[in-house]
């Protein structure tokens, strides 16, 4: 093999990771399936797509290793590296920093979650602990399947 074939080969294997994580619900699915491991059902629930479709798309993010598989009664899913949350982390705050779109759809984000029913509002920030006695605070299991490593 040349070496210009030898570096096209070598780009090509690096942009296997991009391409699984160029779909909208691919990201969404490696957000959600961090920490822990979760079944396929799970996952498409969590993402609002069919099993059918959340299947697919695992597919892909198993192509590139960037979650692994382990088939007993059901499918489930798990990241067997934590990089792979690392990596979600550090493009979505790239994106953060970088697309006003982004920051925009963010700011609004804020601004509807703000004006929602008590009990409905997310817990972080100041006031944390009187919230959590006037209002409902998630459980444990469900900050650990909401909860992203490194999350501002």
């Amino acid at each position: 093999m040349t070496d210009r074939k030898l570096k096209n080969h070598l780009y090509e294997q690096v942009a296997r990771i991009g391409k699984a994580a160029s779909s909208p619900k691919r990201l969404e699915l490696i957000e959600v399936a961090e920490p822990g491991e979760k079944s396929v059902e799970q996952l498409a629930v969590a993402t609002d797509i069919s099993v059918k479709l959340a299947s697919a798309h695992l597919k892909e993010l198993k192509s590139a290793r960037l979650v692994e598989a382990r088939r007993e009664a059901r499918t489930c899913i798990t990241f067997g590296d934590a990089r792979v949350a690392d990596m979600w982390v550090m493009l979505r705050q790239l994106a953060e920093e970088r697309l006003l779109e982004l920051q925009a759809a963010m700011k609004e984000r804020y601004r509807i979650r703000r004006n929602w029913p008590r009990g409905r509002q997310g817990t972080a920030g100041a006031g944390q602990a009187r919230r959590c006695h006037r209002d409902r605070c998630p459980s444990e299991t469900e900050y650990q399947t909401a909860h992203l490593p490194h999350a501002r």
